[in-house]
């Protein structure tokens, strides 16, 4: 699963490099969830990216 997963990420373009290792575990749960339901694309990976980077700085708080 994780290998499909890196290699969806890979398609996608993958993490923005400011993304540190909070962005990038909450961005593959999510990742994962829509993979799994065949939600993913171009433009949903977009909101994947808001998303950990917002849910992050929220757990920061």
């Amino acid at each position: 699963m994780a290998a499909s997963l890196d290699r969806l990420l890979s398609l996608l373009g993958g993490w923005p490099d400011y993304f540190g290792d909070a962005e990038r575990a909450h961005g593959m749960a999510l990742l994962a969830l829509l993979n799994r339901d065949g939600m993913i694309d171009e433009a949903v990976f977009g909101q994947v990216i808001r998303y950990a980077l917002h849910r992050a700085k929220f757990d920061a708080l």
